[in-house]
């Protein structure tokens, strides 16, 4: 009787336990957010993406009842900001904002990149090309004006990014690689060094994110010669999309970013992020906000939905470097 009195009573104690868990975590959930959510972005404060992206998240912080700081953490193509996320308490306060340069790290530093796919995805945010540029006082008034001149100087060109690896690294690697052109890669630590610098001729031509390209090709201090889309950027109706000279697939570079949470947080915290992007990307007022820089708004239809785009992503980029033959300076 007293074995069966005992395991009477430890059966009866494992079920108060699994009783209490089930009551403990949706209340969890439920009382989400406990405090600041921190959104660790590999952008520069002030950057187009910043700016845009800000808004937006203001009004997801209203819409799940709580608020959003902006961390941010730059360097080695968004690699820094990634690890630091992931690496934190998957408690819901804690959000990654993923851009195309996370996997792109994958196919450049496998050893030492981490895995984009390796977290509790929620939803991608926003879409748009990259924008090839050159100084408004530059001689080169068209993007056939400037393979022509690279042609009859090899070497001599020379063209900044965001560092090595990075989309604008490898979309100027691509330029090379469908055209032939040899140019000298300059990579500075990040787009707020290289807009500088190509503004004082230090370097000919960069390609960068659209959202960065568009105030300063409005206030006339770049002129952008072409896009990476699949089609022309309602921005700039009257220069062409590099697939239209170029014709190839691998021309087509979109730059993009989404969000998601570390691995191990709650389903029902992930969903009711992932509804509150949903909701606040169908504003008007922050369609025109992401609309003005040149981006578009493009979420996800689930979470699963932005894990299978990353999935697909791997595959096109692992092309584009492979095609470009950009490895790390």
């Amino acid at each position: 009787m007293g074995k069966v009195a005992c395991r009477r009573r430890r059966s009866a104690l494992v079920l108060c336990a699994l009783a209490l868990v089930t009551q403990l975590a949706p209340a969890s959930a439920q009382s989400w957010p406990a405090r600041p959510i921190v959104l660790i972005t590999p952008f520069p404060p002030g950057a187009g993406p910043d700016v845009h992206l800000r808004p937006l998240f203001a009004r997801v912080a209203e819409h799940v009842g709580g608020t959003i700081v902006h961390e941010v953490r730059t360097g080695a193509g968004g690699t820094i900001a990634l690890r630091q996320a992931m690496q934190a308490t998957p408690d819901g306060h804690t959000l990654a904002l993923l851009v195309n340069s996370n996997v792109i790290e994958r196919y450049l530093r496998p050893d030492s990149s981490p895995d984009p796919l390796n977290l509790a995805h929620v939803s991608r945010i926003a879409t748009g090309p990259g924008a090839l540029m050159v100084a408004s006082d530059s001689s080169v008034r068209r993007l056939e004006d400037l393979i022509a001149d690279a042609r009859r100087s090899p070497g001599k060109l020379n063209f900044g990014s965001s560092g090595p690896g990075t989309p604008s690294h490898l979309q100027a690697a691509t330029l090379q690689a469908l055209t032939g052109i040899e140019t000298v890669h300059v990579p500075f630590r990040s787009t707020a060094d290289v807009i500088p610098a190509l503004i004082r001729g230090d370097v000919q031509f960069a390609f960068q994110g659209i959202a960065f390209a568009v105030p300063y090709a409005r206030s006339g201090r770049l002129r952008v010669l072409a896009t990476t889309g699949g089609q022309r950027s309602p921005q700039f109706p009257d220069v062409p999309a590099l697939r239209e000279l170029l014709p190839s697939e691998l021309a087509v570079q979109e730059n993009w970013a989404g969000v998601a949470f570390p691995v191990g947080t709650p389903t029902s915290i992930v969903r009711r992020m992932h509804a509150a992007i949903q909701s606040v990307l169908g504003e008007p007022a922050v369609r025109r906000s992401i609309e003005n820089f040149g981006d578009l708004p493009a979420p996800s239809e689930s979470p699963d939905a932005f894990a299978a785009f990353i999935r697909a992503e791997n595959g096109k980029w692992r092309e584009i470097v492979k095609l470009s033959r950009a490895g790390i300076d």
